[in-house]
């Protein structure tokens, strides 16, 4: 099975970025040769990286009713967000996605995600048994995983906490809100720090194993 090893490709990325980042500020050092203007300034060209970084980023939706998928990937267009939005409809084709098993073995077509949006109602493995799942596993334990559901029941929200659900969201009845939620909740992470993950493959890492 062919991974790939993420914290390498981030410390490539990182050496690039840092190489870049030098001429530029030596640029900066000598406005009169440079030609550099204030918005090509070290500090907004730093922000301008950070932000494409941050806009390669994946999604992972975990979503089987059709309509809903829909309605998500309008949402996503109309809130003017650019991350890829990956989909998938069972909880064991999402585990298998996370696992990056056939046919999702690839990593370069479908890379892991930052933020599952995760429905409970599925076929097969509910989103309880999903998210459970993901906090069992070493590697994917921290993936930052917002529930996405219809229900607005109590008891599920805890019990989503009690199993590690970062945030429990009810879907709005009104396309108009579900636009409005995505474009606050994709603001609001866009100012977060996220934790580090991991797959099999990585040196650090090579006694960890993801289990079914």
């Amino acid at each position: 099975m062919q991974l790939v090893n993420e914290r390498a490709k981030q410390s490539v990325d990182g050496i690039s970025a840092a190489i870049t980042i030098a001429a530029w500020w030596r640029k900066f050092q000598n406005p009169t040769n440079s030609g550099l203007s204030d918005e090509a300034s070290p500090i907004a060209l730093i922000g301008g990286m950070l932000m494409n970084f941050f806009e390669k980023q994946v999604y992972l939706l975990v979503e089987d009713n059709e309509s809903d998928v829909l309605l998500m990937k309008e949402a996503f267009f109309k809130a003017e967000i650019p991350n890829p939005l990956r989909i998938v409809t069972r909880g064991d084709e999402a585990i298998a996605y996370l696992m990056g098993v056939a046919p999702y073995i690839d990593r370069l077509t479908h890379p892991l995600p930052f933020v599952l949006l995760l429905d409970f109602k599925l076929p097969g493995k509910d989103g309880f048994g999903v998210l459970g799942w993901v906090r069992r596993q070493p590697t994917l334990r921290r993936l930052v995983t917002i529930i996405l559901t219809s229900s607005n029941r109590g008891a599920d929200a805890d019990r989503a906490y009690d199993l590690g659900a970062n945030y429990y969201l009810t879907k709005p009845g009104l396309f108009t809100d579900l636009v409005s939620s995505m474009k606050c909740l994709h603001v609001w992470l866009r100012l977060c720090h996220f934790p580090t993950l991991a797959e099999k493959g990585d040196p650090d890492l090579e006694h960890v194993l993801l289990t079914p």
